[in-house]
This record gives structure tokens, sequence and C-alpha cells, in this order.
């Protein structure tokens, strides 16, 4: 039964997780005509006091805590280790990917982001050549993150296909 707990609750974080990501996802790219998705990304965003964004910041690393702990108790107990096995080869591929989300997660959240934001934002003054590109690359790196949430998913899916 344990396990089986210890499974759910894997999964459980990542769905949570990577829902949170489809639906801010789709909020800014489902804007009301005329308001461009970005601008309302980031409109939402700067907006956003910290009391709101901190929840969300909170859930996020909860969710990669609990995805972290429960991953060693899950490969410990499902996991066919045996050098050159399948499942070790889709688990380094899975790990690889969620390294790649993560960095990109962090640095669109605490980079690319609010340097949009602040592009967008700067009251009369010309945005800088970098802060345009931070503006052009933040929907980007956003996409991007939830289709690596994706293919990670489809991959713990065959996780369990592969011992």
């Amino acid at each position: 039964m344990l396990p089986f707990l210890n499974l759910w609750l894997h999964i459980l974080a990542a769905v949570i997780w990577i829902g949170g990501m489809l639906f801010l996802s789709l909020d800014a790219a489902l804007a009301p005509p005329g308001e461009a998705w970005r601008h309302r990304a980031m409109r939402v965003r700067k907006n956003m006091p910290l009391w709101q964004e901190l929840p969300l910041l909170l859930i996020v690393a909860f969710c990669l805590a609990v995805l972290i702990l429960t991953g060693i108790v899950n490969v410990a107990y499902y996991g066919d280790t045996t050098p050159g096995s399948p499942y070790l080869k889709v688990l380094g591929i899975k790990l690889g990917l969620v390294a790649v989300l993560v960095t990109m997660g962090v640095a669109h959240d605490f980079i690319i982001g609010p340097r949009a934001a602040r592009a967008q934002s700067r009251d009369g003054l010309l945005p800088t050549g970098a802060d345009l590109l931070m503006v052009q690359l933040a929907p980007w790196v956003g996409r991007l993150n939830l289709l690596l949430g994706v293919i990670i998913l489809v991959l713990a899916a065959a996780l369990t296909r592969s011992h």
C-alpha cells in the first residue's frame, strides 16, 4: 500500500505543477482580442502583490520537493537499476529534461520575466536591446517549459512500462 501511495503522491505533485503551467499559459494565450497576450501576462505579473505571488511559488517549491522525495522512493521500489536497462535510460532522459525544465523555469521567473515586465513599464523611457530581447524571449521560454513538462509526463508513463 505504501509504494502505491508514494506513486500517487508523485503523480499528484506532477499534475499540480504541470497543471499550473498549463493554466498560466492558457490564461495568457486566451487574452481578449486587442490585448496582446504577452502584455496581459506582464500586467498580471506586475500587478500581482507579493502576498498573492508567494503562495504560488511555495506551491511550486512544495511540489518539487514532493517530486524529488517520492521519485527517489519510486526508483528504489519500482526501478530496474541494472546497468544498461531500458528503465535507467528512460529515467536518465526524464531527469535530464527535469533539470532543463527547472533551470529554464528559474530563469523565466526570476530573470527573463521580470526584465520583460520592466521593459514594458519604463514610463516613457526607451527600452534597451536586451529588454526587447527579454520581451520576445519570455513567452517562448514559458511555452517550451510547458512542452517539456508534457514530454516529461509521457516519459513517466514510459517508465512504468520499461521494467
